[in-house]
C-alpha cells in the first residue's frame, strides 16, 4: 500500500466517518439510507457529506477504487458501476 495522493484522501474521509461517528465499512449503508439523517449533529452531517463527495470522486479511477478498498471501504465500491465491467 503506497501512501499516494489518493490514499491521503481516502484516510481524510475515513477520518471524517469516524469523528461523525460511523466507520468506511458502514458507508454504504449510510449512502443507501441517506448520510444527511445519520445524526441530528449539524457538524456531524457535514462531515458525512464531505466524506461523501471524496469518496464518490475518488471512486472515479482505479487508482482511487484501490485507495478507497485498502480502507475498507468495499461494500460502497461493490456498488460503483465500473466502465466496461
Amino acid at each position: 500500500m503506497t501512501d499516494s495522493l489518493h490514499l491521503r484522501v481516502a484516510r481524510r474521509a475515513a477520518g471524517w466517518l469516524e469523528r461523525a461517528g460511523a466507520a468506511p465499512q458502514m458507508f454504504a449503508q449510510l449512502r443507501q439510507t441517506d448520510y444527511v439523517f445519520w445524526s441530528k449533529d449539524p457538524a456531524e452531517r457535514a462531515l458525512l457529506a464531505a466524506a461523501a463527495e471524496l469518496v464518490d470522486l475518488l471512486a472515479e479511477s482505479p487508482e482511487g477504487r484501490q485507495a478507497l478498498a485498502d480502507l475498507r471501504f468495499e461494500p460502497f465500491l461493490q456498488q460503483v458501476e465500473r466502465p466496461g465491467g
